[in-house]
C-alpha cells in the first residue's frame, strides 16, 4: 500500500511534490491521510487545488483508502470535522473506506451518509448550512443522490435552470458571504456576469467531469464551485505568497503594501470551479495529455479564454464562460488561475499591471506533472 500525507499547508509546490510521489507509484492500493483542517482555515484556492489532486488520486488507484492524522477523537468527531470542508465531502465520495487509529472502518455507504446533510443544505439554498467559515459549496457528485443541485438544474434533472434563476441563486450566495453594505453593494453588481459565467462552466463540465474520451462514463465524477471569503492581512498574505507562484505574483512584496493600502486587513473574495474529466487540452485534441506537446497544451488552454472559444461542440454552451470570468477579474484588479493537465498558469489584473503592460500570462514555460481534471480559480480584493 502506498500512502500519502496531506500537510495541512496545501500549496502548489506541496501539491506538485505529491503529484510526482503518484506518478513514480505502481501501487493500486493507495492510502491517503487528510488533516483535520487546512492551515489558516485553508489558504486561498487550496481546497480546491486538494480536492483536485484527490481526484488524481482516485483516477490512479484501484482501491482507495482514506485516514486521519492521530487523533484521540470518535469516528463519528472525525467525520463531522471533515464534512465541515469541500474537500472532506469529496474524499467521502471517492472513497472505498475510511480508516481510524482505533482499527475502525468506516465504509462508503456510511460516508455517503455525512454527504447527505450538505447536499440537502445546498439543493435547499442554505448555504451557510455547506461548509465552515464564510463559504457557500456547490458540489455536484455523480451517484450521490442529488448530483443536480436546485439552485442550478431543473428539479433532479440534468438540465441547467435559466439565467435568471441561476443569478438568483448566485446573488444569495453573494449576500451570504458579504460583511457589510459596501461589501454587499460590490458584490451584488458582480451578480449578472458571474452566473452568466458559472452558468456555461457547469454546462460544460457536466460532460467534461462525466465523460472520458471516448465518450464512455466515468464512475465517481464530481464537480463544483466553491465561494470563499477571506479577511487577509499581512502576516497572511506573507504565508500565501511565500511558496506560491500565482500569490506572490498578485500580492508579492510591494504589491501586499498596494492591496492592503494601509489597512489593518483587507477581504478577499475567491471562486473556485473545478471537475474531473481529462482537462482542457485533451478536450480540444480528444487525446491523452501524454500525447500532446507541452507547447500546444498551453496555447489551447490560454485560447479557452478567448471569446467564442469553447471545448464543447453542442449544447448551448458559447465560449463565453472563462472569458466572463477573466472580465470580472479584470474589473476587480483581481487574479484568474488554471490547473489542467500539465499547465498551471495565471494572470493578474492590478491597476499597475495596466500602466506596465504586464497582462500576459505567467507560468506558461514552466512543465508540471500531470492532473485529473481542471481548476480555475478567482480571487480578487472585495474593496
Amino acid at each position: 500500500m502506498n500512502t500519502i500525507r496531506i500537510p495541512k499547508r496545501f500549496t502548489n509546490n506541496v501539491c506538485e511534490s505529491l503529484l510526482e510521489q503518484l506518478g513514480n507509484t505502481s501501487e493500486q492500493i493507495i492510502d491517503v491521510q487528510l488533516p483535520q483542517s487546512l492551515a489558516f482555515g485553508g489558504s486561498l484556492s487550496s481546497e480546491a487545488r486538494l480536492i483536485q489532486f484527490l481526484i488524481s488520486v482516485r483516477r490512479k488507484s484501484k482501491f482507495l483508502q482514506f485516514s486521519t492524522y492521530k487523533s484521540p477523537r470518535s469516528m463519528d468527531e472525525q467525520l463531522d470535522d471533515l464534512s465541515g470542508h469541500a474537500y472532506g465531502l469529496v474524499a467521502f465520495y471517492l472513497a472505498d473506506n475510511f480508516r481510524f487509529d482505533a482499527g475502525e472502518l468506516a465504509d462508503r455507504r456510511y460516508l455517503l451518509q455525512h454527504v447527505s446533510p450538505y447536499l440537502k443544505a445546498a439543493d435547499s439554498g442554505d448555504f451557510a448550512r455547506t461548509g465552515k467559515g464564510i463559504a457557500a459549496n456547490l458540489l455536484m457528485l455523480q451517484g450521490a443522490r442529488s448530483e443536480y443541485l436546485r439552485p442550478l438544474y431543473k428539479g433532479n434533472s440534468p438540465k441547467l435552470r435559466d439565467a435568471s434563476s441561476i443569478e438568483l441563486a448566485i446573488k444569495n450566495i453573494l449576500l451570504f458571504l458579504a460583511q457589510n453594505k459596501t461589501e454587499k453593494h460590490l458584490l451584488e453588481f458582480l451578480t449578472s456576469d458571474l452566473s452568466l459565467s458559472l452558468r456555461e462552466l457547469v454546462e460544460n463540465i457536466d460532460d467534461h467531469a462525466s465523460q472520458s474520451l471516448d465518450k464512455s462514463r466515468i464512475n465517481r465524477n464530481a464537480r463544483g464551485a466553491l465561494f470563499r471569503y477571506h479577511r487577509i492581512n499581512a502576516h497572511k498574505l506573507s504565508y500565501e505568497t511565500e511558496l506560491d507562484g500565482p500569490m506572490a505574483s498578485f500580492a508579492g512584496g510591494t504589491a501586499s503594501r498596494s492591496l492592503l493600502k494601509g489597512k489593518r486587513d483587507t477581504p478577499l473574495l475567491e471562486m473556485s470551479i473545478f471537475d474531473s474529466g481529462f482537462g482542457i487540452p485533451c478536450r480540444w485534441f480528444g487525446r491523452a495529455s501524454d500525447e500532446i506537446p507541452f507547447a500546444d497544451q498551453v496555447k489551447y488552454t490560454k485560447r479557452s479564454f478567448l471569446e467564442g472559444e469553447t471545448t464543447k461542440k453542442s449544447g448551448d454552451a458559447a465560449g463565453y464562460g472563462l472569458f466572463r470570468l477573466q472580465q470580472v477579474a479584470k474589473r476587480l484588479h483581481g487574479l484568474i488561475e488554471i490547473r489542467t493537465c500539465k499547465v498551471n498558469i495565471w494572470r493578474t489584473f492590478r491597476p499597475e499591471d495596466d500602466l506596465e503592460g504586464q497582462l500576459s500570462w505567467m507560468g506558461e514555460h514552466s512543465e508540471m506533472n500531470d492532473i485529473s481534471g481542471t481548476r480555475v480559480s478567482l480571487i480578487a480584493p472585495v474593496i
